[in-house]
C-alpha cells in the first residue's frame, strides 16, 4: 500500500506538478514578502545630515507607504511639520525675498506630488497665490508722478492692469506710499506679510526696500 501511494503521488506530481507547484511557490513567496519586508526609514538620518527638508519629508512618506506603522506615522508627521514651518518662513520672510518665495514654491509643489495631506495641499494653494500676487510690473509713471500703471500678470485676477495713486491699494493688498519717475514704493498689508516694505522699479520685479 505504501508503494502504491508513492507511485500515485509521483504520477500526480509528474502530470499536475507543473501547474500546481508554481502557485504554491508564488503564494508562499508573496506571503513571505508581505510579512517580512520592512522599508528602512532614513528620514531621521537625512534630517540629521542636513539634507533638504523636502527630501527628508519624501523619505518619511515613502517609508510610511511601505509600512503603515505608528512609528512611521509619527516620523512622517514630525517631518511634515518641520517642512511646513520652513516653507512658511521662506515664503513670508520679512524682509521680503523673491528668491526664498520661489524656492518655497518649488518645494511645496514637489511635496504635494507625493504627500496628499490636507495641510500640504492647503499651503500649496496659498503659496501659489502668494507667488502670483508678486508678479506685478511697473510699466508707466504719469508725467506728474501722481499716477502709476502696473501690469499684474496674476492668473488669479481678472484684472490685467491697474492704475494707482499714493494711498491706493494695489490688488487690494499693497499700499502705494510714494511714486517717483521710475519707481514706486509700497507696503504689504496682508495678514502674513504685514509691514514689509517694497520697491517696484520700472520694468523690474518687485523687491524688498533696503
Amino acid at each position: 500500500m505504501i508503494i502504491a501511494v508513492l507511485i500515485a503521488a509521483l504520477i500526480f506530481l509528474y502530470f499536475g506538478g507543473t501547474s500546481v507547484w508554481p502557485h504554491i511557490r508564488n503564494a508562499f513567496s508573496d506571503q513571505t514578502s508581505n510579512d517580512s519586508f520592512v522599508y528602512p526609514n532614513r528620514a531621521e538620518e537625512f534630517y540629521s545630515s542636513g539634507r533638504p527638508l523636502v527630501e527628508v519629508m519624501e523619505e518619511a512618506i515613502t517609508a510610511l507607504k511601505h509600512n503603515n506603522t505608528e512609528e512611521n506615522k509619527d516620523i512622517a508627521e514630525k517631518m511634515r511639520r518641520r517642512f511646513i514651518e520652513a516653507i512658511e518662513a521662506d515664503a513670508f520672510a520679512n524682509p521680503f525675498d523673491m528668491y526664498k518665495l520661489n524656492a518655497a514654491s518649488r518645494d511645496i509643489n514637489r511635496a504635494a506630488s507625493f504627500d496628499s495631506d490636507s495641510k500640504v495641499i492647503a499651503l500649496l494653494e496659498e503659496i501659489n497665490r502668494e507667488v502670483a500676487s508678486f508678479k506685478f510690473i511697473l510699466t508707466e509713471v504719469k508725467p506728474d508722478n501722481k499716477l502709476a500703471v502696473f501690469r499684474l500678470n496674476n492668473p488669479y485676477s481678472t484684472e490685467k492692469e491697474e492704475e494707482v495713486a499714493v494711498g491706493d491699494m494695489l490688488q487690494d493688498r499693497f499700499l502705494i506710499k510714494t511714486i517717483a519717475p521710475r519707481e514706486v514704493r509700497l507696503e504689504d498689508k496682508s495678514a502674513r506679510g504685514s509691514g514689509r516694505q517694497l520697491i517696484s522699479r520700472y520694468m523690474e520685479s518687485v523687491e524688498a526696500l533696503k
